[in-house]
Parts: C-alpha cells; structure tokens; sequence
C-alpha cells in the first residue's frame, strides 16, 4: 500500500498522473469493417468507438446504448451486412453513425485487444499489430509508420469502352487487402438482378477478355470485387464480397455476318439445346419461343449434372447436363432430352434485329428476344 501511495506521489512530481503511466494490458473485444471506418467493443466496461475513415471518432460508453431497441434500420444492400448486438443499436439508433460509416462490409469478429491509456489518450492494439490512438478531442490517427492493408482496388481498366455488339474487351485489375477477385457483368447501367458474367477465383491481379452480349440494354457495367472466400463448410461456394468499383462499356450495333462454328445439339420433350464451340454459350430453346442464354464463364464451374433421370431416359452431359441439372426453370421449360447429343457445323448471321442459327438438318431459325423457325 505505501509503494502505491510512493509511486504515485513520484509520478505527480514529475508530472505524470498515474492513470498515464498505465501499462498495456489485454481483453476480448470484438470489430466490424465498415464502408467508412470500423467500429470496437471493449469487454471490459462496454465501451464502444466509432473510428470513421476521415479520422473522427464516437465513444459510446455501455450506459449510452444498453436500454436503446435493437437495430431498426433494414433494406440491406447486396454485398453489405446488417451490424448487430451492440454495433446494431449504435449504428441503427444514431443517423449520424450510419452517416460516417454506411453499411458493414465484413463480419464481426473477435480478438484479444491490447489497451493502455497515457495522456488523456487510449490506445487501442489490433490483432494485427497495429495501434490506433483514440483522443479524448474527438479524433484518431495510427500510431504505427505503416497503416493496415486494408482492402483497396489499386487499378481497374476496360478498354475499349465502346465496342460492337459481340466483340470482346480487355480487362484489367489489381487489388490488395483480400484473398481473390470477382468479376461481373450487368446488362444496362445497373448492380442489381442476375448478373450475365461471372467470373470467380480470380487472382488479384490480372487481366482477361469478356464478351460482349448481341442483345443488350445499349450498355452493360463490368464490376470487379476483392473478395475473401467463406472458410467454414458450406454446401457452395460462398464469398465476402469486401471492396469493388465498376466500369461501363457502351454496346454499338453488331458488325454483322456470318459465323461457322463447331456445335452440339440435343432435342428435349419440349425444345432444344445448343452449344457454341466458339464462345462455349449454351442456349435453350424452349417450344412456344422462350430462349435462354448461358455464358461459359457462369455455368462452367457449377457441379456435374447433379439431378438423377428415371431408368431408360437419357441424363444431360457435360455443358447441357450442367445447365440443366443446376436450373430448375430450364428442366421444367423442356422436360428430359430425347436424343444423346450430336455435333455438327453451326453457320449464324447477324442481322440487327435477330440471328439466324441453322439446326442439324439445316433447318433456320431465326433467334432475337424470342426463336422461331425461319420458313
């Protein structure tokens, strides 16, 4: 007890108040990546810190949040989640939180914090390494020289940005801070609805070349993500989409002509399949005109036909068993098939308006929004 009352005498004397001279010590706390910052929760007295990007920073001590209603606030956007437990009544009961931070984009975790308070001032130690000083002024910088890597899309390119019709664009990326890339396409200047490409596991940097759709809004957006995969079992491939910025490419008339391709072909109760050995494109031609159109880079990592056939009827393969097996609205369009698959020359011509595919028999049709026969 007289050491204590020493010491702290001593640190008076020159100038030090004992509660600065504290040492580092360690409990539970838990974090959440947000679209503008990041918000902590200390085990130990509740204490949570809203650490905006701009550099502000919110304390809410536990008697300031405890007795407020769980999160109010949902509508939450694709790729973004909605904060929970103590983040969600903070985030959801104050505007001005939800305002520096928008949506969470990683999942709440939790780790050992290392705390020590000196100056008026608490530093926080993250799983990482890194400290952040939090200030009793309102604000909060890194202490360390280097900051975190957090995830960030270093370049983005697509050229050209306007292109016919069918033909193709180089694409380009590089990202630091997460485990892969994603890439999508969405017909029209949209992020919502089924995109018409993905691309998934792709490194974080690199480049590739994407095909135009022949039938558009007049303009598609090519989106690139950083991602992380889902480490735990799940019965998909599951990702953490993290950090993402997009491109617009406009789409010009097509350069019309004729294509000769390899093909396969597979007669269904109620229509056909076609693949195109030039583009890997499988399309469904349901009977009465439906046409459904699947790119390579959407359907060719999905599972082998996972859908078993009764005895004596014919089980889809390779593209046509992966499309069909993996799409319920595609098997309930043209039932079972009724012939094993066969190859054979594809001749297409482009017109504005429609292609014309030419069948086994040679037989026309002619294929737009909808197919019917050319004679």
């Amino acid at each position: 007890m007289r050491l204590k009352i020493f010491l702290s005498l001593f640190l008076l004397l020159i100038g030090m108040s004992p509660a600065a001279a504290q040492a580092e010590y360690s409990i539970y706390a838990t974090a959440q990546r947000f679209d503008g910052g990041q918000m902590i929760w200390r085990s130990d007295n509740g204490t949570i810190y809203v650490l905006a990007n701009s550099g502000q920073a919110l304390t809410f001590p536990a008697l300031a949040y405890r007795d407020l209603p769980d999160n109010p606030i949902f509508g939450t956007p694709p790729s973004r989640l909605r904060p929970i437990f103590g983040f969600g009544k903070v985030w959801g009961n104050h505007q001005s939180v939800r305002d520096l931070l928008g949506w969470p984009i990683r999942q709440e975790i939790g780790y050992n914090l290392g705390v020590r308070s000196t100056g008026g001032s608490t530093f926080l130690r993250q799983l990482d390494g890194i400290v952040l000083e939090v200030r009793s002024n309102g604000s909060w910088q890194y202490v360390n020289d280097n900051p975190p890597d957090y995830p960030t899309i270093l370049n983005f390119s697509v050229t050209p940005q306007q292109v016919p019709a069918g033909e193709r664009v180089n694409v380009s990326w590089s990202i630091t801070g997460t485990e892969i890339a994603l890439l999508e396409m969405y017909d029209g200047d949209t992020t919502s609805g089924t995109p018409l490409l993905l691309l998934e596991n792709l490194p974080t940097t690199g480049n590739t070349v994407v095909n135009m759709p022949l039938q558009s809004a007049g303009v598609v957006r090519l989106v690139i993500w950083g991602a992380n995969r889902y480490h735990g079992y799940v019965p998909v491939t599951m990702y953490e989409r993290v950090v993402s910025d997009s491109r617009l490419v406009q789409i010009t008339s097509a350069q019309f002509g004729e294509v000769i391709t390899y093909a396969a072909y597979q007669r269904y109760d109620r229509g056909f399949m076609l693949w195109r050995q030039d583009e890997g494109t499988v399309l469904v031609f349901a009977d009465g005109g439906a046409v459904y159109t699947f790119l390579q880079a959407f359907y060719g990592g999905m599972a082998d036909n996972p859908v078993p056939v009764p005895d004596g009827v014919i089980a889809p393969r390779n593209a046509f068993g992966k499309v069909w097996g993996n799409f319920p609205y595609v098997r309930e369009a043209v039932g079972y098939p009724v012939i094993q698959e066969q190859g054979y020359t594809l001749n297409v011509t482009h017109y504005p308006e429609s292609s014309m595919y030419t069948l086994p028999n040679n037989s026309p049709i002619l294929v737009g929004q909808t197919w019917r026969p050319a004679t």
